[in-house]
């Protein structure tokens, strides 16, 4: 199978200013205002994105391209999609390309969506007869047909990017760049273009490069994983091990610090909000590793915006599914009630998980019990390990290729 993309010893460099001034008093400031200018100096430095990324790709092959934020990935689809240049190396690509990188990427504000979907078929070369054949079923696929004739700046966020989605992935580009920004999108779109994205790799035989801090989505589409860090490719292969070692290396010290995680929704956290996670076992709080047969207890402290009342809930999860799900309004109607501006923590007690050896991440919410909706969803807030389980003490470690958990549970014959 011959390589339709080859990255060669690619980097990428941006010079970051930092500005030093000398103590000037306010009084001084108010009386000599160019003294503050005269004072400062400035001072410049080379910030390197990525670092000597070399790696190649196969026609038909879909990438899982993982790692934490600030590693480079949107940088590197960026040079793909010839956004920006590298500042050295080299990216062969054969054949036609589309992206999804950003909300409204490649896109004219002041077009309709009718005038976009044409437009962006040109610059993928195609002719008119040929997009027309296409029309239909990406505006379809997008559910934007009462607005095909109104300006895209007038689009919402969640309908550019069904419309930027679909026209990428029918106008039959050989290989297809997404980021991240699907992750704007509902639930139920989410699952159509992954849907859809499989049905252009196994089906079609085409190549897709798919940046996502969701793993079970990444496991589903790719069958092959790149992990970034630091701007430098840390490990490639198959998708499962790939992303075993990005988990197993990505349990940080601050996996608590809620301000540093994904956000699956990202516009509609204006109600209330989850600040802090801690996770406590054994006296220990946010321990990397964990005894699972003893309790664990989990601390969710939640800012209001407005006078609200609130369900929440938390997800455990190994690599590619749900394991744990814990809904305090669905499962037990338990319901917490916050005043606008007000703190408060909600805790959960789990006594006690019973996960055998693995790596696991937990996923933390919160929703509107009258109408079930999501005000906020915080993707892989924690990460943890289980070194070891083997809670009957019988010298025989129950591993993730036995089975995910173990329950109470008694043997007697009658």
């Amino acid at each position: 199978m011959d390589n339709i993309i080859e990255l060669k010893s690619i980097s990428k460099s941006y010079k970051i200013s930092h500005e030093y001034e000398k103590y000037v008093a306010l009084r001084d400031r108010l009386a000599h205002p160019l003294l503050a200018l005269k004072n400062s100096k400035i001072k410049k430095e080379d910030f390197w994105a990525l670092k000597d990324v070399s790696f190649n790709v196969k026609k038909g092959e879909a990438i899982g391209l993982i790692g934490p934020n600030g590693s480079g990935k949107s940088t590197l689809l960026k040079i793909l999609s010839r956004v920006t240049p590298p500042t050295k190396g080299e990216a062969i690509i054969r054949g036609k390309i589309a992206s999804l990188l950003e909300i409204g990427t490649g896109f004219h504000s002041e077009l309709t969506g009718r005038e976009n979907i044409y437009l962006s078929g040109v610059i993928l070369g195609m002719s008119h007869a040929s997009i027309t054949k296409h029309f239909d079923e990406i505006v379809s696929f997008a559910g934007v047909e009462k607005f095909l004739d109104t300006p895209v700046k007038r689009y919402s966020s969640g309908m550019m990017v069904r419309l930027g989605f679909a026209v990428a992935a029918h106008l039959n580009p050989d290989v297809l760049f997404v980021d991240e920004v699907l992750a704007v999108g509902d639930e139920n779109f989410q699952k159509k273009c992954l849907g859809k994205m499989n049905e252009i790799t196994k089906g079609e035989g085409r190549t897709i490069i798919f940046v996502s801090h969701n793993m079970t989505a990444i496991r589903n589409l790719c069958s092959i994983g790149v992990y970034l860090k630091d701007g430098e490719v840390k490990m490639t292969g198959q998708i499962d091990k790939v992303i075993e070692y990005y988990m197993s290396t990505s349990q940080v010290v601050d996996s608590g610090h809620i301000a540093k995680k994904i956000r699956l929704t990202p516009g509609l956290t204006n109600r209330a909000k989850i600040i802090d996670f801690q996770l406590q076992s054994e006296n220990k709080i946010n321990p990397v590793n964990i005894d699972s047969s003893k309790p664990v207890t989990i601390k969710l402290t939640v800012e209001a915006f407005e006078d609200v009342r609130l369900g929440a809930y938390v997800n455990i999860k190994d690599l590619s599914q749900a394991l744990i799900w814990l809904d305090s309004a669905i499962l037990q109607r338990c319901y917490f009630d916050f005043k606008k501006g007000q703190r408060r923590t909600i805790i959960l007690e789990i006594n006690p998980t019973n996960l055998v050896t693995g790596n696991y991440r937990i996923d933390c919410g919160l929703e509107i019990p009258s109408n079930n909706e999501w005000i906020d969803l915080v993707q892989d807030a924690y990460f943890f390990s289980v070194p070891l389980f083997d809670p009957y003490q019988s010298g025989f470690n129950l591993n993730q290729s036995v089975a995910r958990y173990n329950v109470g549970h008694h043997w007697e014959i009658l």
